[in-house]
């Protein structure tokens, strides 16, 4: 295949140790975008330690550069600045794309005042109206440096209708194009070719019906709201039914401490925090309900962009069950792919929980895999970035 002229680096955080749909999309689009030619060298950055990964072959084979060989105490941010313009000048970059505007869009910025780079900033939902509201001076600083981000942007990426509308209260701009997050079809052959056998890493009888929540345990999640709920349908004793929980994050003992509290919980609540991706294959092969909530715990910030799980249930056809919040509104078609509940309203959502549970796999599933693959196939996807990326070099 010829390769394009453009050299491209792909910038993204790095959430190591616990990875999450940031991380898969990255992955996706720089396979993506090399399958079509494209030159593209990616990066994955560790804020917190100031290393960053170059990375060679995707799926972790890295070298690792400390930002330490480069001089100087890497607390301050200048260093982080001239790493990145280290990165740019070892590797004749032309064009950028950005998943996460904190830190790394107002160093482009900056490095744009002085070097010819195209520069697409990618919008995902948080990171965008995290400083909306915030009327601290951190805050307002924060808000300052967003907005630099998306004023020195060439092109501004929602990865949903409602993103879009959330980058337009930061800035009002006509450089935005919503392109979706998606899964692969390679992904998507993984849900049809594996099977359902869990019982490798899980004891969980055969004629349970599995109710799969894949997620980090943040606050937002609505982890504690959702185990009172299915503590109440437990007690009802009419449906025989576990809940599996796939993440690891901040509230982990706060989640197990709550479980290891009641003894109908502890029987039927089980944490993974990390399966390998053929074994969380299986186990959504084997959910029955594939949850996607969210509870808004801040308002304004707290909220879903997208959703790659509700895709991800759609792949392994179990029902998907989701909170009407964000991004998920646009991913979710509410009584033909999927259903919409609210954490805040607890009757209502153990009313639809156990509706959704009594269902069988019906047509709502077939729905849910003609939706996916009709929207969300990164195959199709990817060429919507080609459209930029070319309409960006012939200006």
């Amino acid at each position: 295949m010829k390769t394009n002229k453009s050299k491209i680096l792909v910038l993204s955080p790095d959430m190591a140790p616990t990875p999450g749909g940031l991380e898969k999309y990255t992955e996706c689009l720089i396979l993506s975008l090399r399958k079509l030619g494209y030159n593209v060298v990616g990066v994955l950055w560790d804020s917190k330690s100031n290393n960053y990964n170059l990375e060679k072959i995707i799926k972790l084979k890295h070298k690792q550069i400390p930002v330490d060989s480069l001089g100087g105490k890497t607390r301050y941010k200048y260093f982080e600045i001239l790493a990145l313009y280290k990165i740019i000048k070892s590797y004749n970059i032309n064009t950028i794309i950005c998943t996460w505007w904190d830190p790394f869009g107002y160093y482009i910025s900056f490095l744009k005042c002085f070097y010819n780079i195209k520069y697409i900033q990618i919008a995902h939902g948080q990171e965008v109206a995290r400083f909306l509201d915030d009327q601290s001076i951190y805050g307002r600083l924060k808000f300052f440096q967003e907005k630099l981000s998306f004023l020195f942007s060439n092109k501004i990426i929602p990865v949903s209708p409602y993103t879009s509308k959330l980058v337009n209260k930061v800035l009002k701009n006509n450089k935005l194009k919503v392109i979706p997050n998606g899964l692969t079809k390679k992904d998507i052959n993984k849900f049809q070719r594996l099977d359902n056998n869990i019982s490798d890493f899980l004891n969980i009888p055969v004629d349970s019906r599995i109710i799969l929540h894949v997620g980090r345990l943040v606050e937002r999640k609505g982890h504690i709201k959702f185990l009172k709920i299915f503590k109440k349908l437990k007690e009802k004793r009419n449906i025989d039914c576990d809940y599996v929980i796939i993440g690891d994050g901040p509230l982990n003992l706060k989640i197990e401490g709550f479980i290891n509290k009641d003894t109908e919980l502890s029987r039927n609540v089980h944490i993974i925090k990390y399966l390998s991706h053929e074994n969380l294959i299986r186990l959504y092969n084997r959910a029955h309900i594939s949850l996607s909530i969210t509870d808004c715990v801040k308002k304004g910030w707290d909220t879903e962009g997208f959703g790659i799980t509700v895709l991800e249930g759609y792949a392994s056809r179990s029902l998907v069950l989701g909170s009407k919040i964000g991004g998920l509104m646009n991913v979710i078609v509410d009584e033909k792919t999927g259903f919409f509940a609210d954490l805040q309203d607890e009757d209502d959502f153990l009313m639809i929980l156990k509706k959704t549970l009594e269902l069988e796999k019906n047509k709502m599933t077939k729905n849910g895999f003609s939706h996916l693959q009709k929207y969300f196939i990164w195959e199709n996807i990817v060429k919507e970035y080609k459209t930029v990326l070319e309409d960006l070099r012939l200006k």
